[in-house]
């Protein structure tokens, strides 16, 4: 039996469920609690980044730099929006937020290459 090869965007798209997971069932362990940091402070960015093709020719360091910078800004806009609105911020809300952000950018990315929709050109 011949196993098909996983893609670089399954690959992290696994990685960022199980972080997720991770995070959420052991977030009362500090090393967890920095876990969290790195899933709400460069996946979000990390994704936006691949799936906007922001960059075309970088470095893997100025792809981290970028996707830090995105996910620094992002976050506490989306933290300020929602408490102009009346929505309480939690750790779990930012970290809901976070996933909703790298599955969207995830399925953005899947539905362009896979070309379902004819106007995605």
């Amino acid at each position: 039996m011949k196993l098909r090869k996983i893609s670089f965007e399954t690959k992290m798209i696994l990685f960022a469920l199980g972080l997720l997971f991770a995070v959420v069932i052991l977030s009362s362990i500090k090393f967890f609690s920095f876990l969290a940091l790195i899933y709400v402070f460069f996946m979000p960015g990390f994704f936006i980044v691949k799936t906007f093709d922001l960059v075309e020719e970088a470095d893997r360091i100025e792809e981290i730099v970028l996707s830090l910078v995105l996910s620094f800004g992002l976050i506490p806009v989306l933290m300020y929006a929602s408490n102009i609105f009346g929505i309480k911020v939690t750790r779990t809300w930012v970290i809901a937020v976070s996933s909703m952000i790298i599955t969207y950018c995830y399925l953005r990315k899947k539905i362009k290459n896979e070309k379902i929709f004819p106007y995605n050109q």
